[in-house]
C-alpha cells in the first residue's frame, strides 16, 4: 500500500526507500498477480504543488499548479483539485492574491475514489522597506557679489582725442 501524505511531505531518497520497502514487502506476498489483482499503473497515487514555496509583497500574485502523480510515477493531470490557504485569498484555479504581511500556507487537494491526497506550499508576505529618501538637492551658488577696484577710474589718453574715463566693475 502507498502512503500519499507521507509520500508528498518525504525527500526525493526517502521516497525510493519507501518504493523499495513496498516493493520488497510485494514480493514476499503470494503469487496473485495472474488472478487480475494488479493494482492499475494508471492509479493516481500523490500530488504535488508547484511552486514548492513563494515569497511575494502585499497584492502580488502567483499561480499555483498541482499535478497528480501514478502508481509509475508519471505525472498527470489533476483534475478536480481544490486549493484553500490560511492566508491571502486562492481561487478555484490556484490563482493566490496576497493580502497581508505573514507566512501561509496553499494546501492542494484531490479526492481519487475514497482517498483524500493533498499537498502543500509555503508563502511569505512581506511589505519590501521603503526605497531610501533621495539625496538633497544643490545648494544654488552663492549669489554674484559685485566687485570693485580702486581706483575707480583711470584716465585714458587718446591721441588727438578728448581724455576718456573707463569705470572699473565686475
Amino acid at each position: 500500500m502507498v502512503f500519499p501524505y507521507i509520500e508528498s511531505m518525504a525527500s526525493p531518497v526517502s521516497r525510493a526507500v519507501l518504493k523499495l520497502g513496498i516493493l520488497a514487502l510485494a514480493a514476499c506476498q503470494p503469487e496473485t498477480h495472474s488472478a487480475g489483482l494488479d493494482p492499475d499503473p494508471n492509479a493516481i497515487v500523490l500530488i504535488r504543488i508547484s511552486p514548492g514555496a513563494v515569497n511575494l509583497a502585499p497584492s502580488d500574485t502567483v499561480r499555483f499548479r498541482a499535478v497528480a502523480v501514478t502508481v509509475r510515477g508519471d505525472s498527470v493531470s489533476a483534475q478536480g483539485t481544490s486549493f484553500e490557504s490560511t492566508g491571502g485569498v486562492i481561487d478555484p484555479s490556484g490563482l493566490f492574491r496576497a493580502m497581508a504581511d505573514g507566512d501561509f500556507d496553499v494546501r492542494a487537494r484531490l479526492r481519487v475514489g475514497t482517498n483524500d491526497l493533498a499537498a502543500s506550499a509555503r508563502v511569505s508576505v512581506r511589505t519590501p522597506a521603503p526605497p531610501p529618501p533621495p539625496p538633497p538637492p544643490t545648494p544654488p551658488p552663492p549669489p554674484h557679489t559685485r566687485r570693485s577696484l580702486e581706483p575707480d577710474s583711470v584716465p585714458l589718453a587718446a591721441r588727438a582725442g578728448p581724455l576718456l574715463v573707463a569705470p572699473a566693475h565686475f
